[in-house]
């Protein structure tokens, strides 16, 4: 399933937050089922992928990852990543940050995507996302959010991935699957 919607207002934790839920599942689509052309206004405007504010019409489970990714860059620095006030914005504080992509850096259809054309020309630089992280800031949780967020949606890594990250480790849970 694509959420297509996550931001911390719809991540539900009890009240020792040893429970996690997922809620609003309004704009979600299930993953392989032929639809046509998917919506382009999904996803609240400070956790919507670069693919999302350029037009995409096809995504899959990266346009969650980058939510994720954001959220974690909000609970780690107390603030939003990126807060911008429209998708015009938006997409010009990613690529002040992550970069702007091309053709020639491993996102060839980017070129495709409808908006492109209108923010192709942004100034862009790269900055570490250990640069506006607080100081002190675990390497494991830069090394999962800069993996989250990474312009190009081929080069996120996967909800697998993310998962098995030592950041996660301590939230896993042993079961002995032999008994079910």
């Amino acid at each position: 399933i694509l959420h297509r919607d996550l931001k911390p207002h719809n991540i539900l934790l009890n009240e020792d937050c040893t429970a996690i839920k997922i809620a609003d599942f309004g704009l979600a689509r299930e993953v392989g089922i032929p639809t046509g052309p998917l919506a382009i206004d999904v996803v609240t405007l400070w956790y919507r992928s670069p693919e999302a504010i350029l037009g995409a019409t096809a995504y899959g489970d990266s346009l969650d990852v980058w939510s994720i990714g954001c959220i974690i860059m909000e609970m780690l620095r107390g603030k939003p990543f990126v807060a911008g006030s429209s998708p015009e914005d938006q997409i010009c504080k990613i690529f002040a940050i992550l970069g702007a992509p091309d053709g020639s850096t491993g996102w060839p259809d980017v070129e495709r995507l409808p908006l492109w054309k209108s923010y192709m020309r942004l100034a862009s630089r790269v900055v570490p996302l250990s640069d506006i992280l607080p100081e002190g800031t675990s390497p494991i949780a830069i090394d999962l959010a800069t993996r989250m967020l990474k312009v190009c949606p081929d080069h996120r890594i996967t909800c697998e991935e993310g998962l098995a990250s030592p950041y996660f480790q301590y939230y896993h849970h042993k079961c002995d699957l032999s008994k079910s």
